[in-house]
């Protein structure tokens, strides 16, 4: 299985993929890099979901904050420094 990159953005001190698994989403696809190229977190490191779901979006806001909305209509805020949730609002 061959993870690609859908998405990246650029935070000052690391990147946010969006990861494709042969073009399908899985879950705990959302993932931080430092400048090596090392995995700092994954984003059910932030969630912490039982029974993860895909990510299909997400969105820089500000220098701290990147929306995610789920495969299931979920969108969450989080602060990217502490790790947190900030919101959460069903789109559903």
């Amino acid at each position: 299985m061959d993870k690609k990159i859908k998405q990246k953005i650029s935070f000052d001190n690391m990147d946010i993929l969006l990861l494709l698994d042969e073009n399908k989403v899985f879950a705990n696809n959302v993932v931080a890099v430092n400048s090596n190229g090392d995995i700092i977190w994954k984003i059910n490191d932030i969630l912490k979901i039982e029974q993860p779901c895909g990510n299909s979006v997400i969105k820089k806001t500000d220098e701290r904050t990147l929306c995610v909305i789920s495969t299931i209509g979920v969108l969450y805020e989080i602060d990217i420094e502490n790790r947190i949730i900030i919101k959460t609002t069903c789109l559903g």
